[in-house]
């Protein structure tokens, strides 16, 4: 136990000493450069299968055909006015099933939307506005007489602005051109160590050939290797452009995990409503529609403080009123709170540890709360063994001061999940 301890601690020196020079500032200060994308891509699908049995009293059939469409849009922008994100898609999906004489057939059509945006007025000052807008129909029936068709139908919708000061920036492919330069040092590849402009330079244009769009993922990737070894040749920091130097430049941009590394830090309020309703007829079964408002303000702040760690802080509290479809209205504040630490010491290993605390304060129902801890964690033992964990661990407490006179109850959860995998041969 004693030399396992030994060991993590080295290996948490190691990686925190990992480029002492360049790694404590560079990736929390680097500016990600103008940058979009924009995809639209349609899919269609469809499969039919069937069986037929027989015994000495019947014999059964059963067909089913099914097959359905997909457009689905997104778009990522960054500037230094705008930054932004659009998601949208439509979806049709149809059932045919026939069993025996009996007939069933359904269709289901879904659409979603979702807008989230902040323009920056000032270099640090942002006005912030979101959406999320969805829709789900389907309709079933059946060859017999005497069951109704039925159709239902359910959407929801939220609406968000607010005004917020600071600014987050995309920091991952800083992190990727380190992964460069460790890769490339460890195959003797580097003259030197890279300064601040090489590594910014590297960083820029792996921003520049990742959000290219591309349709076959091949020829994408062998043309994003030629742009990069064109600026990594132009920097003459590689002792020799051979295969071993291309080897290890495509292990970092193909295989090398792209780890969720962002720098900065916001605080904002606002306001924002949303609402959701279904309806179903059977022929009329009922109908709801709820509304929600609320007021927030809320902290984020990412701290990248070295090549292998990162901080990242969330809190706030907001105040909400919701009207149900029965016209009652309650009053709700939430106070929320989440904190994260990642481990990236190589290209091959990650571990994030997290806590999140929420509270619940409700004008007529139970006062809850519950704090949760979790771990995910993955290692690239050798090449041929590979460990990855999932776990959390929480506990909720319920306040009721409405129906038992301020009783309290409590509980504890958790769930552990892990993935062992070695290749024998």
């Amino acid at each position: 136990m004693k030399k396992l301890v030994q060991a993590i601690a080295l290996m948490l020196l190691t990686s925190s000493a990992c480029y002492a020079q360049t790694q404590k500032d560079f990736i929390r200060n680097y500016k990600a450069p103008d940058f979009k994308l924009r995809t639209l891509d349609f899919s269609l699908n469809g499969g039919n299968n069937g069986s037929l049995s027989k015994n000495q009293f019947d014999t059964l059939g059963v067909l089913a055909v099914g097959g359905g469409t997909n457009l689905r849009y997104f778009k990522i922008s960054n500037s230094a006015k705008y930054q932004g994100t659009t998601r949208s898609s439509i979806m049709l999906n149809g059932i045919a099933n026939k069993v025996d004489e009996i007939g069933t057939k359904s269709v289901d059509l879904s659409a979603d939307f979702s807008y989230d945006a902040r323009f920056f007025v000032k270099p640090k000052m942002f006005i912030r506005a979101a959406t999320n807008l969805s829709f789900n129909g389907s309709h079933a029936s059946s060859s017999l007489d005497m069951v109704n068709d039925q159709t239902s139908m359910s959407f929801a919708g939220n609406l968000q602005t607010g005004i917020g000061y600071g600014r987050i920036e995309y920091t991952n492919f800083a992190r990727k051109a380190m992964d460069i330069e460790f890769l490339l040092n460890m195959g003797n590849r580097l003259n030197s160590e890279l300064s601040i402009s090489e590594l910014t330079t590297i960083a820029d244009n792996l921003a520049r050939v990742n959000y290219k769009r591309g349709f076959d993922t091949r020829l994408l990737q062998i043309w994003r290797l030629e742009q990069m070894d064109s600026i990594i040749g132009g920097l003459d920091i590689v002792t020799k452009r051979d295969m071993r130097y291309m080897a290890f430049l495509n292990d970092a941009m193909l295989f090398g995990p792209s780890f969720n590394r962002l720098s900065g830090s916001t605080i904002e309020g606002g306001v924002g409503h949303a609402f959701n309703g279904t309806q179903i007829n059977s022929p009329t079964i009922g109908a709801n529609m709820d509304h929600l408002s609320r007021a927030y303000v809320q902290y984020s702040h990412y701290i990248p403080t070295s090549y292998a760690f990162q901080h990242n802080i969330f809190a706030g509290y907001s105040i909400q009123t919701e009207l149900a479809a029965n016209d009652a209205r309650i009053f709700r504040g939430r106070l929320f709170g989440r904190y994260e630490f990642g481990w990236y010491p190589n290209t091959r290993t990650a571990l994030v540890a997290s806590a999140n605390l929420s509270s619940l304060d409700n004008e007529m129902e139970n006062d809850s709360g519950s704090l949760r801890f979790g771990l995910d964690y993955y290692y690239y033992i050798t090449p041929r063994t590979r460990l990855s964990v999932v776990s959390s661990i929480g506990g909720d407490i319920t306040e009721d001061d409405v129906y038992f006179n301020g009783s309290s109850s409590s509980g504890l959860n958790y769930s552990v999940g892990f993935n062992f995998t070695h290749a024998i041969f």
